[in-house]
């Protein structure tokens, strides 16, 4: 890969090698490969599949995963494609399509998704399958891990580590100190004053567009790492400096997981006509990556002053820590590569907890005549407690 484009950059690239390719309209297959993701479709940094003519041939020295990002414009180029493995027996390639599942999606060519998961190293065809397939660049992510599971009882398990639940009351919007700092994207449509100071928790500042009309009206957007489910907003405006009259009077937040198409999750047409923070709940049970603003008129034309807007998630219960069972048989390679755990360092982790208080079986039948006192009794799981380092006795 030429470039810098990838997933996560905390990625590990799988060492490969580019063979021959052939596009359509312009295309290239070695633009797969290039670093570059580009909203283009007949150019030399994107690969176009439109007959069975098109194909790419690579070689990976490691298991893999492929990822891969749309174009913006044509993200709805999302065909299936055929996956062929080289047999060095036989000298031809095997279709292995049906071996391995494919994610393709509506993505821009800014959004990255795992495509193919689990492919063993060797060397690759893959040709047009069954529609137009339009792949601004591609990733192919070492997975060379491995993975384990514990077999008790004649099962095979995997640990699950606590999951803390999601605090309704916080802010999931972090203080932003520009339009990507410390996480995150914002945009808007105009920013006569910087879009961010909308998310800087700071009411002295605020995020302006004064360029916007009904035809093309203003919008402010909040984009996160990861996919959220957010169902409470608050939103905070400040005063249009000429008038007095504030800044926000109709809107509608949207949500979108790709950044291309939306959904509407909350329309306001009377926001008051003041600073107060207000608070819109809202129901919503699906994940986005994008939450954005749009807005209609103001209390003065359509100009937009916005100084505080958060959003917050769904309350979510704490999930403990629990062992499950994954099958009563020795699992597939591929089982293990899915529900396998990759760190065992975990299992070997000690936590100093302080255990409940539980009531103790009074034992007094074995006390013998003539002796004073009074005898309880309680039992330790020794296999669960392993490092006992005080014992408390209370009597009330």
């Amino acid at each position: 890969m030429a470039g810098s484009a990838k997933p996560d950059q905390k990625m590990k690239e799988a060492q490969f090698k580019y063979i021959r390719g052939s596009g359509s309209q312009g295309a290239q297959a070695s633009g797969l490969f290039n670093g570059v993701t580009i909203n283009q479709w007949n150019t030399a940094h994107v690969m176009y599949w439109s007959d069975s003519s098109h194909y790419v041939e690579f070689q990976v020295s490691t298991r893999f995963n492929i990822w891969r990002t749309g174009t913006t414009t044509w993200s709805n180029y999302t065909a299936s494609l055929i996956i062929k493995k080289y047999n060095e027996q036989s000298s031809q390639y095997d279709d292995v399509t049906s071996n391995y599942p494919q994610t393709v999606s509506d993505i821009p060519h800014n959004k990255w998704e795992k495509t193919i998961s689990n492919l063993p190293r060797g060397q690759y065809r893959v040709e047009y399958g069954n529609g137009l397939r339009l792949d601004s660049e591609w990733f192919l992510e070492s997975d060379n891990s491995t993975k384990s599971l514990i077999i008790h009882d004649s099962e095979y398990k995997k640990f699950n580590p606590a999951v803390p639940g999601k605090d309704s009351t916080i802010n999931t919007i972090p203080h932003m100190t520009s339009n990507t700092t410390p996480t995150g994207n914002v945009t808007a449509r105009g920013a006569y004053t910087p879009a961010w100071q909308a998310f800087d928790r700071n009411n002295g500042t605020y995020w302006y567009d004064n360029g916007s009309n009904a035809s093309n009206p203003t919008w402010l957007q909040y984009e996160f790492d990861s996919p959220r489910i957010i169902n409470k907003i608050t939103l905070q405006c400040a005063t249009v400096i000429t008038s007095g009259a504030f800044g926000i009077k109709e809107f509608t937040l949207l949500g979108s997981y790709d950044g291309v198409s939306y959904d509407k999750l909350l329309s306001v047409n009377n926001h008051p006509n003041s600073s107060d923070k207000l608070t819109y709940t809202f129901d919503n049970n699906n994940k986005y990556f994008f939450y954005k603003l749009l807005f209609g008129a103001s209390y003065y034309g359509y100009y937009a002053l916005v100084s505080s807007f958060e959003m917050y998630e769904a309350a979510t219960e704490d999930i403990p820590a629990h062992w499950s069972i994954i099958s009563p048989t020795l699992p597939t390679s591929a089982e293990f590569l899915k529900q396998g755990m990759d760190n065992l360092s975990i299992l070997f982790e000690q936590k100093l907890v302080t255990a409940k208080p539980n009531p103790m079986i009074e034992k007094n039948g074995i006390i013998n005549e003539g002796e004073e006192g009074k005898v309880f009794s309680y039992s330790l799981n020794l296999k669960r407690l392993i490092d006992i380092r005080s014992i408390k006795n209370e009597v009330m």
